[in-house]
C-alpha cells in the first residue's frame, strides 16, 4: 500500500481504479466504480471545489409514512365514498424507498467532502455515467427530484443560482427586494431602487455544481477489508470438509469416543456446552454420520 495513500483524505476515482486494481490484482474499471456505488458496496462521495449552494434536508422511509384520508371535491363522476390517502409526516417522493420530510427555506454553502445520499437524483445521476461507460445510452435524470448529500444524519438538497431548466417547475421571476436605508449626513430614511434577490433551483446534475466526484480513503479501506472478509467466510470444499471430519474422527477415537455409539450427540451437546459453544443435538448427529465416508474416502 502506498505511503501516500494513507495521507490522503479522498482519492479521485481514478486514482480509486489504479489502487483497487493494485491491491486486488486484477482489471478494475471505472464502469466497475459505479456499479459498486449503484449496488449499495462502494459509498461515493463529492467534493465542492468552489462550494454548493444547498438547502439542509430531512428523510424519511415509504415504510414510515403516515397517511389521512381526504376526500376530493369538485372532481366531476368521482366514485361516491372513495378517498385519497395523503401522507401527513412527509413533502413529495424521491425514490421508491424515500420521501423529503422537510426542506428548511435558509441556503446554506457546502464546502469539503460530502457523501452522496443515493437516495434522489443522484441516483440516476452516477447510473447515467455507468451507462455511459459501458453501453453509451442515456439515463435520463430526474432533476425535479433533487440531488442529495450527507454526513452522518445530517442531508442537504443541492441548488444552484440562475436560470431554471426549460420545463421546471419553478417560476423565472426572482423575487424583489426594497431595501431602506440612512442618510449618514441627514440622518433621514429613504428607500433604495428595488433590487432582484438570487433565485435558487434545484440542481440538474451534478456537474453544473463544480463538484468532484470522489471516494474517502476511509471508504476504500474499508471496501477492501469486506472482501477480504467474505474470502474468508466462503463455503468449504469438499476436499476441506472431509478433512476436518477426519480430523474429528481421528479425535474422537483418541479420547475412546465412538460416533457411532448410540445417544453419544447427547453427550457432545454436554461437552460444547462446558467449553462455552453449544451445538444441536440435531447438528452434532449429521456431522457424526458423514465421518465414515470422510474416513473411507482418504484409506488408501
Amino acid at each position: 500500500m502506498s505511503k501516500l495513500f494513507k495521507l490522503k483524505e479522498w482519492l479521485t476515482l481514478d486514482e480509486v481504479v489504479r489502487h483497487l486494481a493494485n491491491v486486488l490484482g486484477e482489471p478494475i474499471t471505472l464502469a466497475d466504480v459505479y456499479r459498486l456505488a449503484l449496488d449499495g458496496n462502494l459509498k461515493l462521495s463529492v467534493c465542492f471545489v468552489n462550494g454548493a449552494y444547498a438547502k439542509k434536508a430531512k428523510f424519511i422511509k415509504a415504510t414510515e409514512l403516515v397517511y389521512k384520508q381526504v376526500v376530493p371535491k369538485g372532481i366531476p363522476n368521482f366514485p361516491i365514498g372513495k378517498c385519497f390517502h395523503v401522507p401527513v409526516n412527509a413533502s413529495r417522493p424521491i425514490s421508491q424507498g424515500y420521501w423529503v420530510q422537510q426542506i428548511e427555506p435558509d441556503i446554506t454553502v457546502l464546502k469539503g467532502v460530502w457523501d452522496l445520499a443515493m437516495k434522489g437524483a443522484e441516483r440516476a445521476d452516477i447510473l447515467n455515467r455507468y451507462q455511459q461507460e459501458v453501453s453509451g445510452v442515456s439515463v435520463k435524470i430526474p432533476f425535479e427530484v433533487g440531488h442529495y448529500v450527507e454526513k452522518g444524519d445530517t442531508a442537504y438538497e443541492l441548488h444552484v443560482k440562475g436560470k431554471p431548466l426549460a420545463g421546471s417547475e419553478y417560476d423565472a421571476t426572482s423575487e424583489v427586494s426594497a431595501v431602506d436605508e440612512v442618510d449618514e449626513q441627514t440622518g433621514e430614511l429613504r428607500l433604495r431602487r428595488p433590487r432582484r434577490l438570487p433565485t435558487f433551483y434545484l440542481a440538474s446534475n451534478l456537474d453544473e455544481l463544480d463538484a468532484v466526484l470522489v471516494v474517502r480513503t476511509a471508504e476504500v479501506t474499508r471496501f477492501i477489508q469486506s472482501l477480504e472478509d467474505d474470502s474468508h467466510h466462503k463455503a468449504l470444499n469438499n476436499n476441506e470438509k472431509n478433512t476436518l471430519l477426519v480430523l474429528i474422527g481421528a479425535l474422537c477415537k483418541e479420547a475412546n469416543v465412538d460416533w457411532n455409539q448410540r445417544g453419544i450427540s447427547a453427550s457432545l451437546v454436554a461437552m460444547t456446552d462446558l467449553i462455552g459453544a453449544p451445538i444441536s443435538d440435531e447438528t452434532i448427529r449429521k456431522v457424526l454420520k458423514q465421518i465414515d465416508s470422510a474416513i473411507d474416502s482418504r484409506s488408501r
